[in-house]
């Protein structure tokens, strides 16, 4: 058994059972992929992938577990190439980084600043996705940390951290009549036309089940993923929006107005989600630190290591 061929396995199961993808991704051939598989299949005396005229279309019951320890070992020594790395580099180095647009935008960006100023070595690596795609990014190990606010029970072997929470307001144009309500309604903001965040990010599913639970139905003018181009289309008028409160800039916003809804609604909370099983630079618990500040170094690593045994106990043994 060789860590190429686990990285082949990996690759092939997470390009959608495509073969020529995964050889695309490894910069390497088809052929070569498929021999070492079977390969490895006949090592493991049991088929890892089901197949159908000679094509890959899923994974056997088998399959499943060999691929969890497959990834378990590869992270494994991915953890060990990053301390080797920091025993020689401790200060410097790159912390990629996963959140949503909004929440890189308005939530991160004085901490990224801070950060940068007292590691001037180290190059932050930001990537933007929906919660969902922030958590693959997470569990492949393209990046340290991801960020998001609804907890994803999908990913419930992620180690979650909660931040601070994150309050939202109703954003109007000035002079709108909702601001003569001090204390708004969920069929009072449903008057009106709504600017919402597209249904593909899933950032505001929580007011959207809200808004349902009531029967309330919203009247939609328009979907976006950008909460600056969102802010832009209140002040032009063509309805209103649900946005986090920290999205507010009174400087840049001059013709908007906000009204906070946490009666509605009740606030949200940043969440920090990282993998047990990743090695983190020391440089990345100063990170969290500074996000989370009730997370010591101490806390994070027991917390970590909590998880992962956890998580271990739910894993199927290795079939080796």
């Amino acid at each position: 058994m060789k860590f190429h061929q686990l990285r082949y396995l990996c690759a092939v199961a997470d390009s959608g059972f495509s073969v020529s993808g995964a050889a695309e991704l490894l910069h390497t051939s088809q052929p070569g992929i498929s021999k070492q598989i079977q390969l490895l299949e006949a090592e493991l005396n049991t088929s890892v992938f089901v197949r159908r005229s000679g094509r890959i279309v899923g994974v056997t019951e088998r399959g499943a577990e060999i691929l969890a320890v497959a990834r378990r070992i590869l992270k494994d020594a991915n953890s060990l190439r990053n301390m080797g790395e920091e025993f020689m580099q401790a200060e410097s180095g790159q912390l990629p980084i996963a959140a949503l647009h909004i929440h890189a935008r308005y939530l991160l960006r004085d901490i990224m600043t801070e950060f940068r100023q007292t590691h001037p070595q180290v190059r932050i690596d930001l990537q933007q996705g929906t919660p969902a795609k922030v958590c693959e990014l997470v569990m492949s190990g393209e990046v340290d940390i991801g960020f998001i606010v609804e907890p994803v029970v999908p990913h419930n072997e992620l180690l979650e951290i909660v931040c601070w929470p994150v309050p939202r307001s109703v954003y109007v144009p000035e002079g709108h009549p909702l601001l003569e309500a001090a204390r708004p309604t969920l069929e009072d903001i449903a008057r009106y036309p709504i600017i919402a965040v597209s249904p593909s990010s899933s950032v505001d599913w929580p007011i959207r089940r809200t808004f349902q639970s009531r029967g309330i139905d919203l009247n939609i003018a328009m979907y976006s993923v950008d909460a600056t181009v969102m802010k832009s289309y209140v002040e032009a008028g063509i309805g209103i929006a649900l946005l986090p409160s920290a999205a507010y800039e009174p400087k840049r916003d001059i013709g908007l107005r906000i009204i906070n809804v946490d009666h509605l609604f009740g606030p949200s909370e940043l969440r920090l989600v990282v993998d047990p099983f990743r090695y983190l630079r020391s440089y990345v618990y100063d990170f969290i630190e500074k996000v989370a500040p009730a997370w010591t170094r101490q806390k994070v690593m027991a917390a970590l290591a909590a998880k992962a045994e956890q998580t271990r106990v739910r894993q199927p043994a290795d079939p080796g």
